[in-house]
């Protein structure tokens, strides 16, 4: 099991896109996947339940909290707290993955790399349009949510210009 953190807005649509992209490009067997999303009320005049509808249609394990204010560090900070898995993918609602990508990969990359005490991400770079495996990199991720976060892999992946955001 992989947990994934999504800050959100009130963009069903937008958030539709990005997951339809994701699952069929990265997480392919959904039931293996936590989707632990916040929704600011910011951005369409709909209901945030709607929000709720588009993530649980990719996904069946689900937590979700809606804020009453909007606030980016709160929501990233909520999400966080409740991830409980040995590793995290953090992603961002208005994204694309337009190539297929091996999760397996990734989380042998942050096994090998396990005795680096530091919370780190890996960053994929494209190579004319493939996936080049001197590519991947571990890089220390700086952020800290507070003093009292857990120190946990982040399966972070930047794809160069292969991930567009939606606007």
């Amino acid at each position: 099991m992989i947990d994934i953190t999504m800050t959100t807005t009130l963009r069903p649509g937008i958030i539709d896109r990005t997951l339809k992209t994701f699952c069929e490009n990265l997480f392919t067997k959904p039931d293996d996947y936590r989707l632990i999303f916040n929704i600011d009320l910011v951005g369409e005049n709909i209901d945030p339940m709607e929000v709720v509808k588009v993530c649980n249609s990719y996904f069946s394990n689900i937590k979700y909290k809606i804020s009453k204010e909007p606030h980016f560090g709160k929501a990233f900070k909520w999400c966080w707290e409740q991830t409980r898995t040995e590793y995290v993918f953090h992603m961002n609602e208005d994204w694309e993955l337009l190539l297929y990508v091996d999760i397996n990969h990734m989380l042998d990359i942050m096994k090998r790399n396990e005795s680096n005490p530091t919370l780190s991400e890996i960053f994929l770079k494209i190579f004319e349009g493939t996936f080049h495996p001197e590519g991947w990199k571990i890089l220390p991720f700086l952020e800290t949510i507070n003093e009292k976060a857990k120190v946990k892999p982040c399966l972070y992946v930047l794809l160069s210009e292969r991930i567009e955001q939606i606007f």
